[in-house]
């Protein structure tokens, strides 16, 4: 269970794939045959091998341990923190762990989107606001043209 909870983290490095995918195509002017050619392949692989590593390391590592709901990154046995009698392999760095796995890689997508998402929005903003005096003189146009019909 651990390992695969640890792999379902590869989806929120999908979404920084996609804000990847759309920064190209809206501000760099990327086809989407050339992003798929080159980019594609590359942030596939980055993410599956990443995701992929850090779910074997911790199964071979003995790292998933059962926590109340599921197994994860825990010290193991389930409780033996309370209990001195029990050995508790990663009592002091089952948090290192999972901020390293788990928590830093979705930080990273996290800032990446919003970075990506920002420059996506800034960009079209300048783009309207280059557009807004064609708007402005196509609407003009329309109204002479109106009253000159009537």
């Amino acid at each position: 269970q651990g390992f695969f909870t640890q792999f379902a983290y590869a989806t929120g490095s999908y979404n920084l794939v996609l804000s990847i995918y759309y920064y190209l195509i809206i501000n760099k002017g990327m086809s989407k045959e050339e992003f798929a050619k080159v980019w594609e392949k590359v942030l596939h692989g980055i993410v599956v091998i990443f995701h992929l590593s850090f779910a074997i390391v911790g199964v071979s590592i003995g790292l998933y341990n059962p926590t109340p709901a599921f197994c994860y990154i825990a010290p193991g046995p389930y409780d033996c923190t309370t209990n001195p009698d029990v050995p508790c392999p990663f009592e002091t760095t089952a948090p290192y762990f999972y901020e390293v796995f788990a928590q830093g890689w979705i930080q990273v997508a996290y800032v990446g989107i919003i970075v990506t998402n920002l420059l996506i929005w800034l960009s079209v903003r300048r783009q309207e606001k280059r557009m807004k005096k064609y708007q402005t003189q196509l609407e003009a146009s329309r109204l002479s043209d109106m009253e000159k019909k009537s």
